[in-house]
């Protein structure tokens, strides 16, 4: 978000911008705030983080766990024709809150996103369609019969 001025014609006395970092696992928020100094490298700019971080990068889990196999399977199962590959999700999620007392969590959201559904997540009149919702479901019933084997 960039924002300077009050008129076209007038230069502005002060300008702001607000950068939203995605910060990648091994690196940290401080890290990524004095890579932005360097790379700025104008004393007049300030640099700072914004009140309402959530924090450092969750630690990342691993692919060759048997709770991964167990979600690696159910995704099988139940969306036959997808392609399971270990990724990084790049927004914060809730998962977070369970860092300190797991030592995997698996960021996964059960429904196809396409080019009819892709706007509709995070953006105006956010919505799900019945049928992406029984697949949760669908989901979501296999995960919990397959981890109780």
């Amino acid at each position: 978000m960039l924002e300077s001025g009050v008129k076209p014609n007038v230069m502005p006395t002060v300008a702001t911008a607000v950068v939203n970092f995605r910060v990648l696992p091994g690196d940290s928020i401080e890290s990524v705030t004095e890579h932005a100094r360097r790379v700025i490298n104008n004393p007049a700019v300030e640099v700072s983080i914004r009140d309402g971080i959530v924090g450092n990068p969750s630690p990342v889990s691993d692919p060759e766990s048997a709770a991964y196999k167990i979600l690696e399977k159910t995704i099988r199962q139940v969306f036959p024709d997808t392609i399971v590959e270990p990724g990084l999700v790049m927004g914060g999620t809730d998962s977070k809150h369970f860092a300190a007392i797991s030592d995997n969590t698996y960021r996964f959201v059960p429904f196809r996103i396409d080019r009819q559904n892709v706007n509709a997540v995070h953006g105006i009149n956010e919505r799900l369609s019945v049928k992406d919702y029984l697949g949760i479901i669908a989901f979501y019933t296999q995960l919990l019969q397959n981890s109780a084997l």
